[in-house]
């Protein structure tokens, strides 16, 4: 507390009491921490830190929507490596098709044989 007379004018002394309890910050920007951060879609209320509205799934924040950027980018690259796997295979298909065409019918009768017998074991 102040050790001589301080005088406020107006609504000051309001002010520096609202600030000393964080009320209202020093640029007199009050701090909405309590209240809901209401979404622009669905005007359902949520946390002032949501990224996503919790009722529609709308995004609420610039975080969010880096979020749902990065883990597109992720699909993107699994789905890509997936492709390049598939295409791989598809030539090693390929190369073995002439291969098994040239086979005689006793050897591919054999090979279902041996394909039998190692499902029995």
């Amino acid at each position: 507390m102040a050790q001589k007379y301080i005088h406020y004018f107006g609504n000051e002394s309001s002010e520096s009491l609202l600030e000393a309890y964080g009320v209202v910050t020093k640029d007199n920007a009050s701090i909405d921490t309590l209240n809901p951060k209401i979404c622009p879609n669905c005007n359902e209320g949520n946390t002032q830190d949501a990224k996503f509205c919790s009722k529609c799934k709308m995004l609420m924040s610039f975080g969010g929507y880096q979020e749902v950027l990065q883990e597109q980018q992720e699909k993107d690259k699994d789905l890509q490596s997936v492709k390049e796997r598939m295409a791989s295979i598809e030539n090693v298909l390929v190369a073995i098709q002439p291969l098994l065409q040239n086979l005689k019918p006793e050897m591919l009768s054999k090979l279902q044989l041996v394909g039998m017998n190692k499902e029995q074991f």
